[in-house]
């Protein structure tokens, strides 16, 4: 086997070590390649979006990306931009891998125009299928081995909390991401037939199934030792650096400044290894797939050892250079600690329909209890009834919450009055509750609590932007509310009609400057709100909530970024995690902060 060096001239990866040098090299240019790429899609794109008049494409543009010409072409420029990182992230790993083991000595660019002509198996409906696996449904099922432009995305959160909230739902999900798994471990050599076998895309996946079924054994114990050696490098790193970092907390000799920089220090060097392991690990799967594959097609020919080279001492200049900058980088986190890790969270905390799961949704009871845990705002959704009234409800109907089947459109505020909320919260209070109507929430919130008030449902129209506006203006609570909306042309309506009014966008999967809507502040989802768009928007003057956040762990994530407010249904959940955070040590402090970047 690969891992072992034999009779038959097999060797080790480690033989190979020239090799994964240049890997590394290749990767660092490539990737500015991609990214001089990817810039320069950008630029188009954004003349795109100028020549339609719009600053960005959100989830709520999708009408438009169909019905325009503008829209088509930005869809064909992602296209393409996909394509690029599948061709230079994998394609020429594979040939480079087989450049590499067989010692072929073949040039970059011949290689590079190698890996594009292979993006002609595309051109097939299995083909179009390998890219969406590839960059979106790869990632799903916690994939890493796709193309990094893709490696985050995910099912947006409040999404999956629904489907999570439902056993049918749930196990459907489950399932799904299980057919997701294996089919990716069956069709795992796909590219190297398509790549180095000159197959086309469904014969390459039926090889790939027909190789991964007859060779499994083989296979699992390539992966188990790769996974094992893996494991207990970095645990050995773990244990080391969590021992220092216990000695070192509990030490009362050192002074301050020491004791804070040996714990950064340890961290760092800690995440450091991490990072590089990250980037080893794409090389080494690369290079172990493409001997496997080679010893599965071509039995008969036996890997040479490479000739050793002599030593290069350059390769030690990165490697110093990196532990400078670390240390340089602890002595600076030292001396500025409350600054780099700062012990108090100033993010604010949304009640989502209310106060999310600890009481009622979108009732005026929601409304108190969010009060009463001291939330900084509660978002609430409004429509308007058969009669013109307006009332709290965030689905189409009422069958959810009160086991009626009608919409808010199809009754009357009388008849909608009869209806009973279930209250199915984590609150003290169970009783059934009313629907409320905005009035209500109005009064109860005034003085005590922010709302933000969403335009929501079929009758989210210029009509309701002013009525809700007047009646919040007659009750003065303006600077008490902030109106926001999925709809985008509508909040661009009601921020140029009412200047005075604070609005707020509802959007996820954004493309564009963001920073430019016409609109106070920007409420994204988790994927959207990457730390150069909240910082492009704050400089704009606007501020940013992300939406909506109910695990723990990314409670406490986000808590720690530089947005404005988190809107969550887990709202005590939310409370605590911030009292947990205002209370950590300094340990806390940096083991937290290596938790937020990896």
């Amino acid at each position: 086997m690969w891992w072992k060096k034999k009779q038959n001239n097999k060797v080790t990866l480690l033989a190979y070590r020239e090799g994964i040098w240049e890997l590394l090299i290749y990767q660092f240019v490539t990737k500015l390649l991609l990214a001089v790429c990817v810039w320069g899609m950008k630029q188009l794109a954004g003349l795109l979006l100028w020549r339609a008049g719009r600053p960005a494409i959100t989830s709520g543009d999708i009408p438009y990306l169909f019905r325009s010409w503008e829209g088509w072409t930005l869809a064909a420029i992602g296209i393409v931009v996909l394509i690029l990182y599948i061709s230079f992230e994998i394609h020429i790993m594979i040939l480079m891998s087989d450049n590499i083991l067989n010692q072929r000595k073949k040039k970059f660019l011949g290689m590079a125009w190698e890996a594009l002509s292979k993006l002609r198996y595309y051109l097939h409906p299995m083909g179009v299928l390998v890219i969406l696996y590839v960059s979106f449904l790869g990632p799903l099922v916690g994939s890493k081995l796709g193309i990094s432009l893709t490696s985050t995305f995910k099912i947006p959160d409040f999404i999956l909390s629904f489907i999570l909230s439902k056993m049918w739902l749930k196990l459907l999900y489950y399932g799904l991401l299980a057919v997701l798994f294996c089919a990716g471990i069956l069709y795992i050599f796909t590219f190297h037939f398509m790549v180095l076998g000159n197959r086309r895309v469904t014969l390459a996946m039926k090889e790939s199934r027909r190789f991964v079924l007859k060779e499994k054994g083989k296979l699992l114990k390539a992966a188990g030792k790769l996974i094992v050696s893996g494991t207990l490098w970095l645990g050995a790193g773990f244990v080391i650096v969590f021992l220092i970092l216990l000695e070192v907390a509990g030490s009362e000799q050192m002074e301050l400044f020491w004791r804070r920089f040996v714990m950064i220090e340890s961290v760092a060097g800690l995440g450091a290894v991490l990072a590089l392991a990250g980037i080893l690990f794409p090389i080494v799967f690369f290079l172990t797939m493409t001997m496997l594959y080679q010893e599965h097609v071509s039995p008969e020919i036996a890997f040479q050892v490479p000739e050793k080279k002599k030593k290069r001492k350059w390769i030690l200049i990165p490697i110093v250079v990196g532990a400078a900058g670390i240390t340089a980088m602890s002595v600076l986190s030292a001396v500025f600690f409350d600054e780099f890790f700062p012990k108090s969270s100033t993010v604010e905390l949304i009640g989502h329909r209310g106060a999310g799961t600890y009481s009622s949704e979108n009732t005026v009871e929601s409304i108190e209890a969010a009060a009463q845990l001291k939330l900084f705002a509660t978002e609430i959704d409004v429509q308007r009834t058969k009669d013109g009234q307006y009332i709290l409800n965030h689905d189409n109907d009422f069958m959810r919450l009160c086991q009626d089947d009608r919409t808010p459109q199809e009754m009357t505020l009388e008849e909608i009055k009869e209806l009973r909320i279930r209250n199915t919260g984590k609150g003290k209070n169970k009783e059934p509750q009313e629907v409320a109507t905005l009035e209500e929430v109005l009064d109860a919130a005034k003085g005590k609590i922010r709302l933000y008030i969403e335009l929501k449902g079929k009758t989210a129209d210029k009509r309701m932007a002013e009525e809700v506006y007047q009646l919040v203006k007659e009750k003065e609570m303006l600077s008490q509310c902030t109106f926001i909306c999925l709809n985008y042309p509508l909040i661009n309506y009601l921020e140029s009609r009412h200047p005075d009014a604070d609005t707020g966008y509802l959007c996820f999967y954004s493309f564009g400057d963001l920073e430019e809507m016409n609109c106070d502040r920007l409420l994204l989802e988790m994927e959207t709100a990457t730390e150069s768009n909240v910082e492009k928007i704050h400089e704009a003057g606007k501020k940013v909530d992300v939406w909506t956040i109910n695990s723990g762990e990314k409670l406490q994530q986000y808590l720690l970024r530089s947005v404005d407010g988190i809107i969550t249904d887990e709202v005590k959940e939310g409370v605590n995690t911030r009292k947990f955070l205002n209370e950590r040590e300094d340990l806390g402090r940096v083991l937290g902060m290596l938790a937020e970047w990896f």
